[in-house]
């Protein structure tokens, strides 16, 4: 008797689910809109920089260096984006970039770009080997 009652109660369910379907029936398609605007921002340039080991310098629990890149100007600072990625084995990793508890960040001033290579916990990392880094800088469209 507790057999059949359990089948009947599932052939129940199931009844009252199906009966709550609902099937999505499209109406009639609208007027076309307009189309959207051009993004605000367009690539404007794009490099690779290979930091050799030596360029690094210990500054207290950090390896620092900087780069110069005529292109970051105080316009693209203020009204463009840069986005810079370093090469770790086979792939691109955007920065600030981390693993556990060392990370590469970048900073940017008037045709600088600043890296930054740390450990947050026991003092420095180990000195970078050679390092590939990728800038791309994007500025409004005009």
């Amino acid at each position: 008797m507790n057999y059949r009652f359990i089948k009947l109660s599932v052939l129940v369910v199931n009844l009252l689910l199906l009966c709550n379907c609902v099937k999505h029936v499209p109406g009639p398609k609208g007027e076309q809109g307009t189309a959207a605007p051009q993004g605000t921002l367009k690539m404007t340039y794009s490099a690779m920089f290979n930091i050799p080991s030596a360029a690094w310098t210990l500054d207290g629990n950090r390896y620092k260096t900087s780069v110069p890149v005529s292109t970051l100007t105080d316009y693209v600072l203020t009204h463009g984006d840069i986005e810079v990625y370093m090469k770790v084995g086979d792939e691109w990793w955007k920065l600030p970039y981390g693993v556990g508890d060392v990370f590469m960040q970048a900073a940017f001033e008037t045709e600088i770009m600043d890296l930054d290579y740390a450990k947050i916990h026991d003092g420095p990392p180990a000195k970078p080997e050679m390092i590939q880094i990728k800038l791309v800088v994007f500025e409004p469209a005009r």
